[in-house]
């Protein structure tokens, strides 16, 4: 593991500037070159690069990286001979790379994979694109999210210098959290499509914790892994807590007001929008709103799962009985399967044959629970004793059997209690 500066060379001639440096970190000495500029800024913060890795054209070369003699017969020192003088050889290394003065497609893979080969696994890399020209800002961006999969590296910052002719000061923008809008953009999408918050969970952690915002961040994707992981594990009596949590860390960030959080505002809402239809201390709409998720997620065991004993537990408060009593939720099942096919696992007592035949008018509203069970302990048992059912049949009847719960959940009201 090393710690890389990526930075550009460009072909003009450049002045002499005072940095000012981000987080109140002063001001640079004066120097030609951003690269030196950077170096004291990384070197203060405690993380001083490994290695500096040029990436210039044969032009830029000749012009700035060599030191030359201009047309007045003066000697202009180019960036190898100004960090030289001024930090000797065994400061860091510095490394030139070749690229192409040339901005077609091919050549922009080329430097693409230029970029790729200079990282090595788990490489800690800051980007400078001040002196970046046409596209090369943008393959940056690109090639530091590729290379953070293929390498596991992690981007630690972004940096661009901005001159202004008419002074003799130039600034440093940190456009560190431009990366981590855009990795919080792609992990909110993941989240969205998936309903998994681990990579949420990882982006967070990639950062240390600076602003009071960082930590409401990572304790929102704490929260938001709490949902998922208790969905993914079927923890029923912990599902409905981590989603009253995660909404509440949603809302403090949502009403935060500091600038930081402006440009995050909108991925909140998509995220916000995804609990919508949860209802607190609602059992039955929150079970529908749990299989949905499932559905939409493709967690397919688990909608089964949910689904099944959600039932189970909803007819079982239904009849005063104790849902979280093993024989109670028997008992109901063993009344289901007499009303729906005659076909109980269990003799009935004369209180529960008097139950059965009040709930036998309301058989074809509850006969899909028998086929529920059937294909809830196919999907748990692996196929192992039944092979006729495909991925796509079980993935469709969920969905119908969550609409035929929904339907019978809305006029639940009307099926005798005893």
């Amino acid at each position: 593991m090393a710690r890389k500066l990526y930075t550009f060379l460009g072909t003009f001639e450049y002045s002499e500037y005072v940095y000012i440096l981000p987080d109140r970190q002063g001001v640079s000495s004066p120097t030609r070159f951003v690269q030196t500029a950077l170096w004291e800024m990384l070197e203060r913060k405690g993380e001083p690069p490994d290695e500096i890795i040029v990436f210039l054209t044969e032009e830029a070369r000749s012009m700035n990286w060599l030191s030359r003699t201009n047309a007045q017969g003066n000697v202009i020192p180019g960036l190898h001979d100004t960090w030289i003088a001024k930090y000797g050889e065994g400061k860091c290394r510095l490394k030139t790379v070749d690229i192409e003065d040339d901005d077609h497609e091919d050549a922009m893979w080329r430097l693409f994979e230029q970029m790729a080969e200079e990282a090595g696994e788990h490489d800690e890399i800051y980007i400078d694109i001040t002196y970046g020209f046409r596209s090369t800002p943008a393959v940056s961006l690109i090639i530091g999210d590729y290379v953070s999969v293929l390498r596991k590296i992690k981007l630690k910052g972004l940096y661009y210098g901005k001159v202004d002719q008419s002074s003799s000061t130039a600034i440093i923008h940190d456009m560190t959290e431009m990366l981590v809008l855009f990795k919080w953009t792609q992990a909110t999408e993941s989240y969205l499509r998936t309903g998994n918050a681990q990579l949420l969970l990882s982006v967070v952690k990639e950062q240390a914790p600076v602003h009071e915002a960082d930590w409401h961040f990572m304790e929102l994707a704490e929260r938001l892994n709490n949902v998922s992981m208790s969905i993914e594990t079927c923890r029923g009596h912990m599902v409905e807590e981590a989603i009253l949590k995660a909404l509440e860390q949603l809302r403090k960030l949502k009403d935060d007001p500091s600038s930081k959080l402006k440009p995050f505002q909108k991925l909140l809402d998509q995220i916000s929008r995804k609990f919508s239809g949860f209802q607190p201390n609602r059992y039955e709409a929150n079970l529908l709103f749990i299989v949905q998720w499932c559905i939409n997620h493709h967690l397919y065991q688990q909608g089964y799962t949910f689904l099944h004993e959600g039932l189970l537990t909803i007819l079982t408060r239904h009849v005063g009985w104790n849902p979280e009593n093993r024989k109670d939720r028997e008992r109901v099942k063993n009344i289901l399967y007499e009303v729906i096919n005659g076909n109980r696992q269990q003799p009935l007592s004369n209180e529960d044959k008097r139950l059965a035949r009040s709930w036998q008018p309301f058989a074809p509203r509850l006969s899909f629970f028998a086929k529920l069970a059937h294909y809830r302990n196919n999907i748990n048992h692996g196929q192992a004793t039944d092979q006729r059912y495909t991925y796509d049949q079980l993935a469709a009847a969920l969905t119908d059997f969550c609409n035929r719960a929904r339907g019978l959940l809305n006029n639940l009201y009307e099926i005798p209690r005893g």
